[in-house]
């Protein structure tokens, strides 16, 4: 809403205080991602929000970052994309040499305006913060899937897993170690919206949030190219349907692991639009178990915040 960055050093008791200058401007209009890698911090503006009056094109916008915690715009760093592509999300490559970003409804735009671009992009960071497209990018999922959001490479290969909500899937793709190349290699069911997902630590587990029912899938990735479904939780507190839909009144859109893997944090939005059916907005705290399966075996916490507020991001430290 205010088109900027903020930036908070982290007190010994885990409480926050801003750093000088905090905060500062994003680049763009509607940030609503963050990267970091080393000396340099990725965001993705957006560039769409229908409470503001949108002026500028959503772009990709690189910083450096000081000692202090300080932003600094890199003056060659940006990238800009076409007008409603909606930049959704960015994540530094394991080996920190590629930026991969999701462009979630450019799928949506039409040729003349788009250049039939995809929706999947990476680049290759530069030395000096800039950003280059790797070749072929942006790459477009396969017909019919929609748009790419939630991004997660596993820690043990070059493999990137890329939520298809509209397909109720995500993809698994390779990634060319010498160009950033991304190639599709297959695309598997989850559930409703799937979206977010991340992997444990080992990289022997892959869980996705299918924000459509408020669930949680999990698939075993020891073979990191081929995950195989395990289980799937359905999160508590989810509400009644969305009046003339299927969709619960709360959806799952973020998730993290506590440092010691053994807990996975999940923030669920209210989504109902009907705001007098009740507030939904939760966070979860879900039990791994020794198989990497999850259970829930508390009441979620209401977060404080209205029904009209819809919480996103969850990190742990």
């Amino acid at each position: 809403g205010s088109n900027t960055v903020a930036v908070f050093s982290i007190n010994p008791d885990g409480s926050l205080t801003p750093v000088a200058g905090s905060p500062f401007p994003s680049g763009g209009q509607t940030p609503c991602s963050v990267a970091i890698n080393g000396e340099f911090v990725y965001v993705a503006n957006k560039a769409l929000d229908p409470l503001h009056t949108i002026t500028t094109a959503p772009n990709y916008t690189t910083f450096t970052v000081d000692g202090a915690g300080r932003l600094t715009q890199v003056p060659s760093g940006q990238v800009q994309v076409p007008a409603g592509s909606s930049p959704s999300q960015v994540l530094v490559s394991n080996d920190r040499r590629y930026l991969f970003a999701t462009d979630f409804l450019a799928f949506m735009l039409p040729t003349e305006m788009s250049n039939g671009i995809g929706t999947l992009l990476s680049f290759s960071l530069q030395g000096t913060g800039g950003l280059k497209l790797a070749p072929g990018a942006p790459y477009s999922v396969p017909a019919g899937d929609g748009g790419a959001l939630g991004l997660a490479q596993n820690p043990r290969s070059q493999t990137l897993y890329v939520g298809f909500p509209v397909a109720s899937a995500f993809g698994v793709y390779s990634i060319n170690a010498e160009t950033g190349v991304l190639t599709f290699e297959t695309s598997v069911s989850s559930g409703p919206a799937t979206c977010w997902l991340r992997t444990n630590a080992q990289g022997s587990r892959l869980y996705t949030l299918n924000s459509g029912e408020n669930s949680v899938s999990v698939f075993n990735v020891e073979n990191t190219d081929a995950p195989v479904f395990m289980a799937k939780l359905f999160l508590k507190d989810s509400g009644p349907n969305v009046s003339g839909g299927t969709s619960p009144s709360s959806g799952d859109f973020s998730l993290g692991f506590s440092p010691d893997g053994l807990t996975l944090y999940v923030v669920s939005q209210s989504v109902n639009p009907v705001f007098t059916v009740g507030d939904f907005n939760y966070l979860h705290v879900l039990k791994v178990g020794t198989d990497g399966t999850v259970s829930e075996p508390t009441n979620p916490t209401a977060l404080p915040v209205g029904a009209d507020v819809r919480p996103q991001g969850v990190a742990t430290r």
